[in-house]
């Protein structure tokens, strides 16, 4: 009766005799700018929204159901980064476009398609809808923090960072993850307050270095404050409900620094540095979009010794090692992924299978995201994976010494979509891994 009241106020209840619509497939082209045509079983009349901070349109489609050819997420063109695909209520399916920066456009609708044509230049952002119905939370969001619109090249700063106030943090629930063709819950939530931010120092350096241009190594910003390894922190507690649970903590580690530079590659990018940038944009968003706390293994370019990186004990959900390749051949290219650790003695069954998920999480993500993954994810001999307790997973993000790879991992909008598909791979993985959520 409940669920039969709410539908009945929000008008999504079908009429008498028609069939219910379906969200049959999602197409991306280029028509003098990026086209979204919406494939649907039957006439609908959507409402659409645009967003600011981060920049995105939302549509909501009074459609039943999803078909399979509707993925969950499809790639976009220019200033359209992606279109996702959730269902929003019982009657509603909410369809996201990720913009890299505010757009004008228009909406046509036909007997069994809606069109979203956008076009140059900014628009304004209309308002929100009613708090009845807050814009849901839904998968990763790829621009930074919502207290500003940056462009998609704008690396974010450390500090603490509110959410948008109409959502709160994906649930991550208990249940095992959907598959890939499955859209999240994206049902609405009141609003919660800030999620506890990146625990990484007492003073974090007020702006990530800005890549100076393809092919080259970042630009460091002046006065950056020595680094402070991953402490070993208390228990965060939960700031999104009224218990005082524990929240998954995540540890980011930047691989090499100081005198250790890691790779070199084209154009005199460095490994140390392109890790660090791309480190501290997935230390906002992850604080910022899912219920976890955040710790980082250094700030700037200090060397941070491995026994100071790794968890001694079982204290943190997961462990995420950043890294980029090299090869003296150069055609070599493509993100790698290798996990291990684990909270068990060595061979332990549980423990292996816990470091598997965790790689295969991340691995699909960045596969659907991203692109250019190099084979399955794999067990890794690295240090920081064999000497840790906790399930860990090393990201090499692209051979340096190609090109195109070098080119990239300098490359601010990159940095969010790979970013944005870590978030991806970590909430995958809670979901099953973090009971606690």
């Amino acid at each position: 009766m409940r669920r039969l009241t709410a539908a009945l106020a929000l008008g999504l209840m079908v009429p008498r005799g028609a069939r219910p619509a379906v969200l049959e497939r999602v197409e991306v082209v280029e028509d003098g700018g990026p086209v979204v045509r919406l494939h649907v079983s039957e006439p609908v009349k959507p409402v659409a929204h645009a967003l600011a901070g981060p920049d995105r349109i939302y549509l909501d489609l009074p459609v039943t159901a999803t078909a399979p050819g509707a993925q969950a997420v499809t790639r976009g063109v220019g200033p359209l980064l992606r279109v996702r695909t959730a269902r929003f209520d019982a009657g509603t399916v909410r369809v996201v476009l990720d913009l890299a920066a505010a757009v004008p456009f228009t909406l046509e609708t036909d007997a069994r398609t809606v069109v979203v044509r956008l076009g140059p230049g900014r628009t304004e952002a209309a308002p929100p809808p009613p708090a009845s119905q807050p814009e849901a939370a839904p998968a990763p969001e790829p621009a930074g923090p919502p207290s500003a619109a940056p462009s998609a090249s704008a690396a974010p700063s450390l500090p603490a960072v509110a959410p948008e106030p109409e959502t709160k943090p994906p649930d991550l629930g208990t249940g095992p993850p959907a598959p890939r063709t499955e859209p999240p819950d994206l049902r609405a939530e009141p609003p919660a307050p800030a999620p506890e931010p990146p625990r990484v120092a007492e003073e974090a350096p007020r702006t990530a270095p800005e890549p100076s241009g393809p092919g080259r190594p970042p630009v460091k910003p002046p006065g950056v404050q020595p680094p402070l390894a991953a402490a070993r922190p208390p228990a965060p507690t939960d700031r999104h409900g009224s218990g005082e649970r524990a929240l998954p903590l995540v540890i980011i580690d930047p691989g090499h620094g100081g005198h250790d530079p890691g790779a070199a590659g084209v154009g005199g990018v460095i490994e140390k540095d392109v890790v660090l940038d791309i480190a501290r944009r997935l230390a906002v968003k992850l604080a910022t979009r899912l219920p976890v706390s955040v710790v980082l293994t250094r700030l700037d370019d200090s060397y941070v010794p491995i026994e100071r990186r790794v968890p001694e004990a079982a204290e943190a959900a997961l462990f995420l090692s950043l890294h980029a390749n090299a090869c003296r051949d150069p055609s070599a290219r493509g993100v790698e992924v290798f996990y291990g650790g684990g909270a068990g003695a060595p061979g332990d069954p549980i423990a292996a299978d816990r470091a598997m998920r965790l790689g295969r999480a991340v691995e699909s993500a960045l596969a659907t995201v991203v692109g250019g993954v190099r084979g399955d994810a794999r067990p890794g001999t690295f240090a920081v994976l064999a000497r840790n307790a906790v399930p860990g997973v090393l990201v090499e993000i692209g051979y340096l010494t190609h090109p195109g790879d070098a080119a990239r991992a300098c490359d601010g909008a990159y940095q969010d979509l790979l970013t944005d598909a870590l978030v991806e791979g970590v909430r995958d993985f809670l979901r099953v891994s973090a009971p606690v959520l």
